[in-house]
């Protein structure tokens, strides 16, 4: 019976731990992707630059292409899905004309991505389905 003591231990905490992870609270519930509720105007956007994971710039964003990057991210959708927390692929940091930021990090997918900071004062942070932003934080 002792031998198998540490086996009937391990078999015990898994399902404990199975079962507890599959009971989470309702702050996990998962939701149909929304509509962002603040619209971005590429008249605000000084500047859009991108880098890699050493912080070294990509490259920089004309004022042409502002236009069509705050379309991608107006256009978008979020969602309160699960993803990993890493970041893999560059970092897109956009810069506004009173100085505030988002930078739009990916986690290696292709179609989503993650957004953190500031817009006209109120706190920006999404997990945003965008396969186009996605794609040009994953481009080399």
């Amino acid at each position: 019976m002792k031998k198998y003591m540490g086996l009937i231990m391990v078999a015990l905490l898994s399902v404990v731990l199975f079962i507890g992870c599959g009971k989470s609270g309702g702050d996990t519930k998962l939701e149909e992707p929304q509509r962002l509720e603040v619209k971005i105007d590429y008249k605000d956007v000084k500047t859009i630059e991108l880098y890699d994971l050493d912080q070294k710039k990509v490259r920089e964003f004309s004022k042409e292409e502002h236009e069509k990057i705050v379309d991608y991210v107006n256009s978008s959708k979020t969602t309160n899905n699960p993803h990993i927390e890493m970041i893999t692929g560059n970092i897109m940091k956009v810069t506004f004309n009173d100085n505030s930021e988002l930078n739009f990090s990916s986690y290696g997918s292709e179609t989503n991505c993650v957004v953190g900071g500031k817009y006209k004062g109120k706190d920006f942070n999404h997990h945003l389905i965008s396969p186009e932003i996605a794609k040009i934080l994953l481009e080399k």
